[in-house]
């Protein structure tokens, strides 16, 4: 009898599961229920990419604020799109500008 081949993940899923693996860990809520392949998947993913905490991210206080003024203003952006029909456009969706 022959097992199971192991699933195949993308690396947006592995992302994702490892974002709540680490949400997860932070505020103590326990482990994630993943299978086994994919812990170990996810396990692997963030041994090899791992997630930065925002102290990392933003070195100065300035940096930190001006990285939640533009989540602020993306939320907003975003509740007025759905308010207004979802009329999503591409650059309210568009977060490459957090990466600076």
């Amino acid at each position: 009898q022959q097992e199971a081949p192991a699933p195949v993940y993308e690396d947006w899923q592995l992302g994702m599961a490892a974002t709540q693996y680490e949400l997860m860990q932070r505020f103590d809520l326990g482990m994630p229920r993943y299978s086994p392949q994919m812990m170990a998947a996810v396990q692997g993913h963030m041994a090899e990419n791992p997630i930065a905490s925002h102290r990392e991210l933003y070195h100065t206080q300035g940096a930190l604020t001006a990285h939640f003024e533009r989540l602020r203003v993306r939320i907003e952006q975003y509740i007025d799109a759905v308010q207004q029909g979802w009329s999503i456009g591409d650059d309210v969706l568009d977060f490459t500008d957090d990466e600076q």
